[in-house]
Parts: structure tokens; C-alpha cells; sequence
């Protein structure tokens, strides 16, 4: 995974801070955060997607688990009455060889608190690769994990190829996942929610507190749009 440092907040102008949102995309991990835990239209459209059940839905009071670095965490039932419990993570540039070893740790405890859910749920986490981890031109691949920690016990691991260009939903949702401009996004909620977040003061101000914190308001205000 290819990781950037961000620069301090006080040492950029707002030339600079335009520059940065701007160039921010849903497959940048806090990017796709600011987009899909406040807009359940979206983030249902998302997860329907990924795991192909266009009957998902998600309770809109409750879009999301409290916060939790690195995943983004929600509940989705169908019309079976079938619960999903899905975790989203975008992870960059990803190898074949590096997958057989990994452990993935960050599963969110509080699902298992969720009162909402009485039966025993489907759990997915989806990692969202810039890349085609296994070069197979195939929009997912489910992976096998040996030696999987305690709280990763019957989670569906899911690497999802952002490269993947299908002429189908999956091909759309990724294509949107790498833009990072609005204007060239083809999902309406997509494009009107990056809109939004680089485009309006109010939603900048969100993207910047989620980069770096509360620094942000510390330092004088700047017009951000």
C-alpha cells in the first residue's frame, strides 16, 4: 500500500489546501469515509454493488458503526430478512505474494454489539486494491486466509480490483472510485457527494477536519470556497 504524507496544516496556503481536496478520490481511504457515512443512499448503492444483492438495505437512523480507523462499518438487511455485515477499506496498490501471509486486525468490535442484530449474519470486508491483485480481470476475488485471528472467524475477506472497467455496475463503481473529478463521475449520488465535499465550504471543512484533526480549526479560518 502506497501511503502519502500528508504536510502540516499550518504550512499550507489555500492554494495548496484547494489542491489537495481536489485531487482526493473515493478510493482514497478517508475520501470514501467523508462520502459514504453521512449519505445512506449512497452507501446502500455501494454495498449492493460489491456483494451483487440489489435488495439490501440499510437502516438510515443507524447507516454506520461509531467510527473506527481504517474500516468503514454498516449493517444491511435483504428482503429475506438475511443480515450483512459489511466492512469497507480502501488499501491501495496491492501484491499476489503479499496476500497468503496477511492478517487483517481492524474488524470493528462493536459489530457484535449491534442490537439490532438477532440472527446470525453474513460478514464481509472488502478491500477496495487501486490495482487487479491477481491480474485476472475479474471484478472480486474472495481470499483464504490461514491462520486467521479470533475476530476475523467467518469474516468473507473480499479483495475488490479498482482497476476493473466492466461494462456493468462494478465497472461504473470503480471508475467513479478513481476519478477525482466530480464532473467525470457517471453515478449521479457519486458525483453530486464529491460535489459537495470539494466544492462547498461546509463539506471542505469536514474533509479537512478528517485529514488533520482539529488543527485545522485552530488555525485562522481560510474561505475554502
Amino acid at each position: 500500500m502506497i501511503t502519502v504524507e500528508l504536510p502540516e496544516f499550518r504550512d499550507m496556503d489555500q492554494q495548496d489546501i484547494w489542491n489537495l481536496v481536489d485531487s482526493l478520490r473515493p478510493l482514497d481511504n478517508v475520501f470514501m469515509h467523508c462520502m459514504l457515512e453521512r449519505n445512506v443512499f449512497l452507501l446502500e448503492k455501494t454495498v449492493r454493488i460489491l456483494l451483487q444483492k440489489h435488495d439490501l438495505t440499510i437502516d438510515i437512523d443507524n447507516p454506520i458503526f461509531p467510527p473506527h480507523p481504517g474500516t468503514l462499518d454498516t449493517v444491511a438487511t435483504d428482503k429475506s430478512g438475511n443480515v450483512f455485515m459489511i466492512s469497507l477499506e480502501c488499501v491501495g496498490h496491492v501484491e499476489p505474494a503479499s496476500l497468503a501471509g496477511m492478517r487483517v486486525m481492524n474488524i470493528n468490535h462493536a459489530r457484535w454489539e449491534r442490537n439490532q442484530v438477532t440472527k446470525t449474519p453474513h460478514q464481509y470486508l472488502f478491500r477496495i486494491a487501486e490495482n487487479d491483485p491477481f491480474g485476472e480481470n475479474s471484478p472480486v476475488y474472495a481470499v483464504e486466509m490461514d491462520d486467521v485471528p479470533d475476530e476475523m472467524a467467518g469474516i468473507r475477506i473480499v479483495y475488490v480490483n479498482g482497476a476493473y472497467r466492466g461494462d456493468n455496475g462494478m465497472g461504473c463503481l470503480m471508475h467513479d472510485f478513481r476519478c477525482a473529478s466530480p464532473d467525470s463521475m457517471g453515478l449521479l449520488e457519486m458525483s453530486k457527494t464529491a460535489q459537495y465535499y470539494k466544492r462547498s465550504a461546509r463539506g471542505m471543512r469536514h474533509v479537512l477536519h478528517a485529514l488533520f484533526g482539529r488543527q485545522c480549526f485552530e488555525e485562522p479560518l481560510l474561505t475554502v470556497a
